[in-house]
């Protein structure tokens, strides 16, 4: 019997659409509603597409390698092999050189622009509301959620309060009453699981926070690396949670995790976003937290066997590169991107050249990761991306926040009067790359604990999923439309007599 997958998920898409979503209550059900409706339309995308989809693809795929030959690319000229993988071969080989030829520049543009053209062209069929890119969706994530006070979800028995009393009394005084009450699960986070919890002790209650690692996440990130650096910042004045301890054995609740105190406040700017005298005092709040930060001294962060840190070039380029290697190790045997390879070699062969003092880089500094009241910033969150490295990159990240809210200029200002270095606009277009490809890599490592079958709920594998099969291509495409706008703007721009383009 012929399976109708096209009318069954359009049926499906329907039903949830107009009966069950305008019914969902709970914060959390709306999302998984959310959620599986991106699902659905991108298998329901997939069953409509036309049947030699992959094979013109392909076909195009060689008429782009051919058209690379005359540009003297000798991944271009190999014969045999998936088309795919000689596009990245050949892609990465162009986009490592670096020539002060503006004609061949252009012809460069122009080649990487036809890929580009063709990988939005594919994926706007497999998944039509790509077209209007990932801008608007991360951005509107990012605006309106509200982690710390969403409706939260009872905690599931991996979390239950004798297990976690026995725990804690065994971090208090011997003998001790404690008690544990309401558990809740604050939603979101694609590698880490934060439970809020009340401790009572005797006549005192602590409101504390557990963060623990998940058993398969987008990243490989732990708890055990963000302690100490949490500890650090928290000495050295930054707002963030306080951190009280960590605990490496898996034996308690499955996975290492770190205990810290809560904090009041909330992510939702929606509340004082319109208020002139609110906005002006989180743009100083934010400048001074990030200039505290760029200030703090790296030394105690680094190795044991490193006792000197590295010049910033190489610590950008350390990072790429750590971000590479997971993707490599976590996408699919046969899955090739010739737009991640692209984006790859070009990050490698522009990163900026200066001398910038290293800092620590928290390297997700948003909305979503800051807890403010009327403005006010309580807490600074989630360091799990936290490097050493170049303070330009921060300033790129917060930068779409800011300038939506006309508060950017303000913040620069800001930022500089209170130690900060100066913001190098000349730097923006790599830092935009940069993120782009990072946020997408990280998708691709959030499908693979997908697929691995091993999620500890449905929301969080849901969340996955949409990750790594919705949002993934689209910044893959996104941080290819950057490279392109920056080899169009040096192919304009006269090369410097020795040949090296400028950044």
């Amino acid at each position: 019997m012929h399976f109708p997958t096209e009318p069954i998920v359009t049926t499906v898409i329907q039903a949830l659409d107009e009966i069950v979503a305008p019914s969902v209550r709970s914060e959390e059900a709306k999302i998984a509603v959310d959620l599986c409706l991106r699902l659905l339309r991108l298998i329901g995308a997939e069953a409509r597409q036309p049947p030699d989809l992959q094979t013109q693809r392909d076909r195009k795929g060689v008429a782009i390698l051919q058209s690379l030959e005359p540009l003297g690319v000798a991944g271009a000229t190999a014969q045999a092999g998936d088309t795919r993988l000689r596009l990245e071969t050949a892609f990465t080989e162009m986009l490592q050189r670096r020539s002060s030829d503006a004609s061949l520049r252009t012809r460069q543009a122009d080649a990487f622009e036809t890929l580009l053209n063709e990988e939005k062209r594919f994926l706007v069929a497999l998944d039509p509301e790509a077209a209007d890119g990932i801008a608007s969706v991360y951005q509107r994530g990012h605006l309106s959620r509200d982690a710390a006070s969403a409706v939260p979800e009872p905690a599931v028995h991996r979390f239950t309060a004798d297990l976690l009393q026995s725990y804690f009394r065994s971090h208090g005084d011997s003998g001790e009453q404690v008690t544990v009450e309401h558990l809740h699960l604050v939603s979101g986070g694609f590698n880490k699981e934060t439970l809020l919890v009340d401790v009572v002790r005797g006549a005192t209650t602590e409101a504390l926070v557990i963060r623990r690692d998940l058993p398969v996440a987008a990243t490989d990130m732990s708890v055990v690396d963000e302690f100490p650096l949490l500890r650090a910042v928290f000495e050295a004045g930054l707002k963030v949670a306080e951190p009280l301890w960590l605990e490496t054995s898996r034996q308690v609740i499955g996975q290492p995790f770190l205990v810290a105190r809560k904090v009041a406040g909330n992510t939702d700017i929606a509340g004082w976003r319109n208020r002139a005298e609110c906005l002006a005092m989180f743009a100083d709040d934010l400048a001074a937290q990030l200039a505290l930060l760029h200030r703090v001294d790296v030394g105690s962060l680094l190795p044991a066997d490193a006792p000197i840190c590295p010049p910033v070039p190489e610590l950008v380029g350390t990072e790429i590169e750590r971000w590479w290697s997971l993707y490599r190790r976590r996408r699919e045997p046969d899955e090739s991107s010739p737009l991640f390879a692209s984006e790859h070699a070009w990050l490698l062969a522009n990163i900026p050249g200066d001398d910038t003092r290293p800092v620590i880089v928290h390297a997700d500094i948003g909305f979503h990761n800051l807890l403010t009241v009327d403005g006010r910033i309580e807490a600074i969150l989630d360091w799990e991306f936290a490097h050493l490295g170049d303070p330009q990159e921060d300033l790129n990240y917060i930068r779409p926040f800011l300038e939506p809210l006309g508060i950017w200029e303000a913040f620069v200002a800001g930022y500089r009067e209170h130690g900060g270095c100066a913001y190098r606009e000349d730097q923006a277009g790599f830092w935009a790359v940069w993120q782009s490809f990072r946020n997408g890599l990280g998708c691709v490592g959030a499908l693979a604990a997908f697929r691995s079958g091993r999620c500890v709920s449905p929301d969080a594998a849901l969340k996955l999923a949409v990750a790594g099969l919705n949002f993934g291509p689209r910044y893959a495409v996104e941080a290819a439309e950057q490279v392109l706008k920056e080899l169009r703007r040096r192919s304009a721009t006269p090369a410097a007599s020795s040949g090296v383009l400028p950044s």
